[in-house]
């Protein structure tokens, strides 16, 4: 069997006779017939009802048509995927500044490698600043940034210095999370002032001053334990009264992955807004292969968006 047999085949079914198709087709009226006798031969199968008045399909026919129809759209798939491949390469420099980001940069990673395997990433992590002063630098391509609201103008601040441009993705919620049978989940209802009462663990490398700023909260208000892995932090939150802040939809997601679950709780006068985005110079365009990454890092972050709807 040939592919263009099937395609014969395909062209026959669209135009309702082997004349008309072989017109289309730019070929020989006998060329398709003697084709699709083969075919029927090496089938062993009836695909065609022949009459004066044109030719259909047969059931089996039928069958064999939908697999052909299949067979060409899976090679229009992949011409295109081989082409687009070859079309762009290159390489692209990435910083993120979050666990979450470097998640999300690894997932970027692994899309491209089946889409564009001709383009190399390499990524790093960096806190905000440094990250944007790469990109400014031009050390680095692209930044994958994450911010909390009262942290915002800061950051707004750094771009317009460094002629950097922003482009926000989706936004979040900061989210209190604690074990499912801590005493605050039995609570009626929560404050901000009833969780400082307990326990807080959070990464080393995070900066929370701003957010307790934010509040008015003192640094030595609350009794902070610090741990340099995002796992374990979750799993100290999950064995004991402490309480994790951090990004709804990160935990959201954790739960899915990890043995460690945690729940958000409802706070009456907690509103934070977590906002994410990618950086790039604001002085030149986006080559091809930096935008394929972009429109794989908006591809996988849209997932992650859609757990907090």
């Amino acid at each position: 069997m040939q592919l263009n047999q099937f395609r014969y085949l395909i062209a026959v079914d669209k135009f309702g006779s082997i004349s008309r198709a072989a017109q289309e087709l730019y070929i020989s009226q006998s060329t398709i017939s003697i084709s699709l006798i083969r075919l029927e031969e090496e089938l062993g199968a009836v695909l065609l009802n022949r009459s004066k008045r044109g030719v259909s399909l047969t059931a089996e026919g039928k069958t064999v048509l939908e697999c052909a129809q299949a067979i060409e759209a899976a090679l229009e798939r992949l011409e295109k995927e081989s082409l687009q491949s070859e079309q762009i390469s290159g390489h692209v420099q990435i910083t993120g500044t979050s666990h979450f980001c470097m998640n999300v940069i690894t997932d970027v990673i692994l899309q491209l490698r089946q889409q564009h395997p001709a383009i190399h990433v390499m990524a790093c992590r960096d806190y905000i600043k440094d990250a944007l002063n790469k990109v400014a630098q031009h050390e680095y391509d692209l930044a994958f940034i994450t911010f909390n609201a009262p942290g915002a103008e800061e950051v707004r601040v750094d771009l317009r210095r460094h002629q950097l441009e922003f482009h926000q993705i989706f936004s979040d919620k900061l989210s209190i999370c604690t074990r499912a049978d801590h005493p605050l989940q039995r609570q009626e209802q929560v404050c901000f002032e009833d969780v400082l009462a307990y326990e807080r663990v959070t990464l080393s490398s995070q900066k929370d001053l701003p957010l307790l700023w934010h509040f008015g909260v003192s640094e030595d208000r609350q009794p902070v334990v610090r741990i340099n892995d995002v796992l374990n932090t979750r799993r100290y939150a999950a064995s004991t009264d402490a309480v994790l802040i951090t990004p709804r939809n990160e935990v959201l997601r954790s739960n899915l992955d990890y043995r460690y679950k945690l729940l958000p709780l409802d706070v009456c006068d907690f509103d934070i807004e977590v906002i994410r985005g990618w950086v790039h110079h604001g002085t030149h365009e986006l080559a091809p292969a930096e935008a394929c990454v972009v429109e794989a890092l908006e591809n996988i972050c849209s997932k992650y968006a859609e757990l907090t709807e």
